[in-house]
């Protein structure tokens, strides 16, 4: 679920966005309402990437969602105005794990 908007904040209806499964290829698809909100619902555990182009702007690509059972996710989608020869690509990075001591301490991106 999210909400796909262009640079200053409107919705952009009608909209294809592609989630794909890294692991094993596997893509869905959704389109955008006319508020930009869409919903692909039903996603197994693992790790995705999100994708969405629309004529006038860059193709926007984020990477590295990991989704974890029971646990719901937002991926907004924020255009950018440009051919979709560009490209905007989102890399989300996991949270870093310290183990070198007895302590163990959480670095939230």
């Amino acid at each position: 679920m999210g909400r796909v908007t262009d640079p200053q904040g409107a919705a952009v209806p009608v909209l294809e966005i592609l989630i794909t499964k890294v692991d094993t290829n596997a893509v869905k698809k959704a389109l955008s309402n006319g508020s930009g909100y869409y919903e692909i619902p039903l996603l197994d555990p693992g790790n995705y990437s999100v994708t969405a182009e629309k004529t006038g702007f860059r193709k926007f690509v984020r990477s590295g969602i990991e989704l974890n059972v029971n646990s719901p996710a937002s991926i907004d989608v924020t255009l950018q105005l440009g051919t979709l020869s560009e490209v905007v690509e989102v890399v989300w990075q996991a949270p870093l794990l310290e183990t070198s001591s007895e302590l163990l301490i959480w670095v939230g991106i």
